[in-house]
């Protein structure tokens, strides 16, 4: 079985990333171009099917508890990404997933 380890500081993992999400992500930095973003977040969510196909990858992740606090595209976007988060955990047999807790009042790093 093949083992993707993917983690991070910033933003949710892209393999664990919704549409909506990814699509806040490239907004947020420098493609301002609606056809660039419109490209990268199909093949982010492209990628992200090897998380489904038959033989799926091991999906080691690790994701800072700052990041799970960070608004990124508002409310609603963020919802649904703690919500898909949640449901892939709870329902992946492929991945392992870590939250790295802050010590209260202090952020990480």
């Amino acid at each position: 079985m093949l083992t993707v380890a993917d983690g991070g500081a910033a933003a949710v993992p892209g393999l664990l990333q919704t549409p909506a999400y990814t699509e806040a992500v490239f907004r947020g930095g420098r493609l301002t171009g609606d056809g660039e973003v419109k490209r990268r977040v199909e093949a982010r969510m492209a990628r992200r099917e090897i998380l489904n196909r038959f033989e799926p990858v091991h999906l080691r992740a690790v994701i800072d508890e700052a990041v799970l606090h960070r608004s990124i595209g508002g409310a609603a976007v963020m919802r649904e990404q703690l919500e898909y988060l949640l449901h892939t955990w709870r329902g992946c047999r492929t991945s392992t997933s870590r939250c790295c807790l802050s010590p209260r009042g202090r952020m990480p790093g």
